[in-house]
This record gives structure tokens, sequence and C-alpha cells, in this order.
């Protein structure tokens, strides 16, 4: 304990020197004036000793200067001065320890003489009693105390200044000089004088410090991947001329960034897409351990070529299309089929388009929503952008519709009151022609927007409701963790609202484009993720549908039996075939009737909740067929059937490869977007909530929460909506045949013996 640590710092009597106060002599006097606390709280028990330590200060006068000479004159006395009554037995120990220090001579040194020599620390090692030479003799000033600011970084400060520089780099996407900016400097100079100093260079952060942190994120990618059975996902892309395929990984739902491959002079035949495939597979499950079982691409000619041939090589893998863009292009066959939606859109498009490209026609149409808005928004003045539908981005049909639905009111409302000044801010100085034809065509947005006879706004309102479950459809298939099962129940949806619709051409015209694109899809391992689902089952299925327990058990053995024809499967012939016994006993067993009646059988599953996955988990027992089933059921569920993470990663590479970094190499893009996205998991892994630093922002909602497309109708459920003593209701449910009087007849019974 040092002598200092005796003694209350204050306030500072100087710039450099605190005034300080004995604790013995503070203690001393809480012991001759003491204070009830006990029926206080913590706030003012606080409050109150606060305040009687001041008063013990304020009886003390100035007190004593923050230096040890001070101090030692305090405790010990000197120089007409008394030694402190108060004062503890280690602190006059202490005091002693420095007073009595002796010179070279031998005698003991006066408390002032003592006070005169330079300060030093009473820990150092004793020095040589060899009389230094004057110009190795350290000054009192040479000994600096560095202030708060000017305190100098370490190495290993440095060093991890660097690390993090590099991140905040590549997490932000600044360029690499970014820390060489004389600005920059200035700034962090105001933080710490030796700021500028440790700041990396361009070269550092691009080389060293870029390489160590891919170096370390591949490391961490390769722990999480060893051993795991993952879904690769490639799409192709192309900027500046250069040719780019990604390649990432999904596991646990989560995606994961592997390679970029240049392939800009490279064939694109099916031949030559097979065999980068299979090089792709070799490669990640070389380097990272992890055991591919799916393989996600795009249907374009080249990519489904391909993936024909390479499943020949290996039927073990399922290679299906990404079901987001099949979702997404559903958008342009709804188009393709009815012309007035079409048309209707077309008109939609160049409204927006024309409101946007006319800067003074715009600040109307804002002003007349700053003007009815507060109604809409509880008294909030809200204006809000006209989106812009884009062929080339998802969904974005559905939403600008919708957002110019949602300003309707606002844009009527301006184009009633205000249609002078609207075509007047569109002619402007104009002449001639130029000025006829600018009013013609602000006269005819107007009388669109005006719509006496109700075809726009109600023909606008149709093509959103159609849209809709497209735009749903695929962000729901674009999720990271969306399962095999739920995007066939996207398709249902879709199928079954469009088999309703009033229109024939479309109500014939979008089921068959939709009967086709599933025709094309991977039918048993869609079918048979349903029926492996514990909360689904066999309850969407009716016995029109031509489904039972036996044409399933052959689905099984049919996808069971190719993921285990994995070449690095070394179970020999009789291994296999007792495997598949045991499956497909243990498969009948889960059909039964009373297991595969899901909603209700798992429904107060404790524990995992609606986690299919979990449910399986829990549900694997120890015999030979229960594994096996639940192994090949956690497969199927865990596939995820987009390539979307590839999507987002070209989105991330846009940004990186601007129009100023067009000569980066694909090497580094791909280190940067790799610590990028780690660094992007990493933030969103920790809790935000506990550090007053992090804020999390709010998510996005681009819908209403509703789960309609998700929510397709079971058979068993039509039966029961029936009302039997509604003749109008016979037959309406969707199967009429000897079953529906069996399950009639057994409900029937159960009733009256309820009765």
């Amino acid at each position: 304990m040092a002598l200092g640590d005796h003694f209350f710092k204050r306030v500072k009597g100087n710039t450099t020197q605190w005034r300080t106060y004995c604790n013995g002599c503070i203690a001393a006097y809480k012991e001759r004036n003491p204070i009830n606390v006990s029926a206080m709280s913590e706030a003012e028990k606080f409050t109150a000793e606060t305040q009687h330590n001041e008063d013990a200060m304020n009886t003390m006068g100035a007190g004593t200067r923050g230096e040890r000479s001070a101090w030692v004159v305090h405790v010990l006395g000197g120089k007409g001065i008394e030694a402190c009554p108060n004062a503890s037995s280690t602190a006059k120990k202490e005091a002693k320890a420095v007073d009595s220090r002796k010179s070279a001579l031998g005698f003991a040194q006066s408390v002032t003489s003592t006070l005169k020599r330079p300060v030093i620390d009473v820990d150092a090692p004793e020095e040589s009693p060899h009389k230094k030479k004057k110009s190795e003799m350290q000054s009192t000033l040479d000994a600096k105390v560095f202030k708060g600011l000017s305190i100098p970084f370490s190495a290993t400060q440095e060093w991890a200044i660097h690390q993090q520089a590099a991140r905040v780099v590549i997490a932000c996407d600044l360029p690499e000089r970014f820390y060489e900016h004389r600005e920059v400097k200035k700034l962090f100079a105001m933080f710490r004088t030796d700021g500028p100093r440790v700041l990396p260079s361009a070269k550092l952060i691009g080389g060293r410090l870029l390489d160590n942190e891919a170096a370390r994120v591949d490391a961490h990618v390769g722990a999480e991947l060893k051993g795991k059975q993952v879904v690769i996902q490639t799409d192709g892309w192309k900027r500046f001329k250069k040719g780019v395929t990604g390649v990432c990984c999904v596991t646990k739902g989560k995606v994961t960034t592997l390679h970029l491959v240049d392939t800009t002079a490279a064939s694109k035949d099916g031949e030559a897409m097979a065999n980068f495939y299979e090089e792709i597979i070799k490669k990640v499950e070389m380097e990272k351990g992890c055991i591919v079982v799916f393989l996600v691409t795009d249907a374009k000619g080249g990519s489904l070529r391909g993936r024909v041939v390479f499943g020949r090589r290996r039927p073990d893998l399922f290679l299906p299309s990404c079901f987001a863009h099949q979702s997404n292009l559903c958008c342009g066959d709804y188009l393709k089929e009815w012309f007035f939606a079409l048309e209707i859109s077309e008109e939609a498009m160049d409204l927006i388009g024309w409101i946007n490209n006319h800067d003074k026609v715009r600040e109307l149409f804002d002003k007349a929503q700053a003007e009815i808005s507060p109604d809409e928004n509880n008294g909030r003045v809200v204006v809000v952008a006209y989106c812009t539908a884009n062929t080339t981005r998802w969904t974005t049909h559905a939403t600008s519709f919708l957002r110019l639905l949602r300003l309707k009111r606002s844009i009527r409302h301006a184009a009633l009151t205000k249609r002078n000044a609207i075509i007047a801010a569109q002619v402007g100085a104009a002449k001639s022609t130029e000025k006829q034809r600018l009013q013609d065509e602000a006269t005819e947005m107007c009388n669109r927007i005006d719509d006496c006879n109700g075809r726009f706004w109600n023909g606008l309102a149709t093509v959103v409701g159609d849209l809709e479950p497209i735009c749903l459809a695929t962000n729901i298939n674009q999720q990271d963790n969306i399962r095999p099962d739920q995007v066939l129940l996207t398709f249902i949806g879709m199928f079954l609202h469009f088999a309703q619709h009033p229109e024939k051409e479309v109500r014939d015209g979008m089921t068959r484009r939709l009967e086709k694109r599933w025709k094309d899809a991977d039918q048993p391992m869609f079918l048979l993720t349903l029926v492996l689902n514990p909360f689904e089952g066999l309850s969407v299925f009716g016995p029109d549908s031509g489904i039972n327990r036996f044409k399933l058990l052959d689905l099984v053995l049919e996808v069971y039996r190719r993921v285990q024809s994995r070449p690095d499967n070394l179970d020999d012939i009789l291994t296999r075939q007792k495997k598949e016994e045991a499956v497909s006993s243990a498969f009948l067993e889960y059909t039964v009737p009373a297991k595969s009646n899901a909603p209700k059988h798992f429904g107060t599953f404790e524990g995992p909740g609606k986690c299919p996955v979990k449910v399986w988990a829990a549900l694997a027992g120890p015999g030979l067929g229960e594994s096996e089933l639940a192994k090949l059921a956690t497969l199927l569920l865990e596939i995820v059937c987009h390539t979307a993470g590839a999507e987002r990663l070209f989105s991330q590479l846009k940004i990186r490869l601007s129009d100023r970094k067009a000569r980066t190499k694909l090497v580094k893009l791909e280190k940067k977007a790799k610590i990028g996205e780690f660094l992007a998991n990493e933030a969103r892994r920790e809790d935000s909530k506990k550090h007053p630093l992090f804020v999390s922002s709010r998510k996005r909602k681009n819908h209403q929460p509703n789960n309609d497309l998700l929510t397709v109708p079971r058979h068993e459920d039509l039966l029961r909506d029936q009302d039997h003593e509604d003749e109008s209701e016979h037959g309406r449910a969707l199967v009429s045949a000897d079953a529906t009087w069996r399950t009639e007849m057994a409900r029937w019974i159960g009733q009256v013996r309820q009765e």
C-alpha cells in the first residue's frame, strides 16, 4: 500500500497537484460526530455519507499538498509541525520508510534534505554506489509524468489497433488509405496524442492485416463446418466485363461465403458446368471437412444442363433450382397471361416515372401528402417516396404498386385541386410544339389519376391482389431457414389462389405454368419433406390425391437409397438392406393415423415448440429404424432451396467493386467479402441490449402479419367444416368417395356414444 493511499484526493490546487486530506483525520471527525443512517434508503444514505465527508474536510482547512514530502511531514511532523495523532500505524511505517533513507556517507538525512532530492520509486532496484557521470545523470525534468492524452501506446496495443482498424475498413467499405488522410489523423489526435502514429497505412491494411483477418475467418468457418452436412449455393454475376461465380454454403439457416471464382473465360455448356460443380464440391469438402448433400443453382440454360449432367454422376445429391427465383418468375408469368394486368402495370409505372422525373410536379404531390398525412398518421406529417418497379429487383412490382395505392388519396387530391399548377410546372418555359406535347402529357396523367370510370385504380387494386401472393412467396422462399415443405406450401398457396381467379385466361394460364414449374422440381424430396414434418404429416392430402402410406413408403425408400449411395458410404449390401427394412418399419409406424395427425399429436410438445428438426431430435430412439428415419428427416428438413445467399453476396460486391475500385483483384475481393460477412454475423450474435453504445435497428415489415399463403386447407378441416344439416353444402369436400362416408359414419358413431 502506497503512502498516498492514506490520503483522500478532493480537488486540484493547480494543474498538477491535488489538495489531499488525511483519512485518519476524516475518520476521527466521523467518530466524534456520528450520523444515523439506519432509517435511510440507499440513495439517501449515500448522500448523507458524502456530505459527512465534506463536513470533515471543511474542518481541516486547505488540507495537504498532493505530494510525498507533504504527506511525510503531516504524518511524522517536522519544523514546528506536530505529527498527526490520527494517522494509522501503517501510514507511520510507510512514512518512516520514505523518510529514513541514508546517503552514501552513512548518516541519516533530515526531512528537509530528503524532500529536496528527486522523488524515486521505493520499489525500484538499488543503484550502484559509484557516482555517475554528469552526462549520465537523469534530471528531475526527465522523469516525465504523462498526461492522459500523451500516454504512448505499447506494442501490443498498437497491434490491436491495427487489427481493429482493418476490420473497420472492411465492415464499412472504406478506402484502404482512409487512415492516411490528414483530417482523420487530426481527429484521432484529439483522442490521444500518440494516435496518428499508430494508425495503419493503406499498404498494411490491404496486405498483412487483410491476410491475417482472412486466415482467422477461414479457421473459424472451418471449425464450424467440420463434419456437418451443408447446402452449396452457386450463382453467376458480371461486373466490369468480369465474370464471377459466388460459392456459398448454408448450415443451420446460416449462410457463409466460401469462394469467388473467376469464370470470365470459362465455358457455360452442360458438360463444363457439371465439371465445375464437381470441382467445387470436392474443394469445399476437402478444405472444410464438411459433407455436401445439396447443390442449388439458378435455372438458366448452362446451369440447368450442368445440373442434369452432374446429377447422373452423383445421384446421391439433391440438385434443385432456386425456388426464390422460381417464385419471382411467376410475376412475369402473370403479366404474360393477362394483358389487362400488363396494361395496368405499364400505366402505373408510367405514372410513377412521370412523378419522379419532374421535380416541380413531385413537389406539388409531396405537399398534398403533407396536407393529408396527419389524418392517416395520428397527426404526424409523413411524406414518402414514390417507389419504382424494376424487373431485376425481386418483389418491386408489388411493393411499388402497394405504395401507389397507399398514396391514392393524396395524389387524387393534388390532381383535382392543383391541376393547373401541375400542368404549368410540367410545361415550364417550353414553347411551340414542345409546350403542346408537355401539356398533353400532363393532362393525360391528371386524367389517369382522376380516373372518372374507376378503371385504373380498381384495376391496380386487382393486380396488387394477384401480385401479393407471388411477392409473399418470393420473400418466404428466400429466407435462410426456409424448408422444402414450406416451399411446397407456398406454391400450393399460389396455385389455390389462381385456381379461384374470376378471369378464365388467368386461371387456366397460371395453373398451367405453376404445374410446369412443379413438374421440373424434385417432387419426391418435396413431398417426403412435407410428410416428415411432424406438424403436417398426411393432413394435407385427401383420398383423391392418390397418396397413401405404401406409396409414400416407396418415396421414402427411393430417397433413402439416394442418400445412402454416397461414394464414401462403406456399408455392404446386407447392412443396407437391414437399414432399409428398419426405416420402412419406422416410417409405417410414424404414418399411423393417430401419429400422422400432427397438429394434435405434437401441438403440446414441450421444448422444441414448432420446430420439426428439434422434434425429430427428441423422437430419435435407440432403434436402428428410428435413428435412420430421424437422420433422413433431419437431412431433408434442413435443406435450403434458394441461392439468395449468393444474390446478397453480389449486392455487397457491387458496393465493394465500385467505379473507383474496378481494378480490385478477385482474391482481395473474396477476402473482404468473407471478413465483412463474418463481422456482420458477429454483430448479430452479440447482445446489443447490454451495451449502451449498441442500439439494434427495427426490422422492416414488408407485409401485414399473416400466414395465409402457408395456410393450405387440410382435407380433414374441410370435412369437419361441412354443415350436415345444410343440403347445399353436401359434396363440398375435396373428395367424394366411399372414404368420405366412412369418415362421416365414424364421426356420427362417436358423437352418439358421447351422448
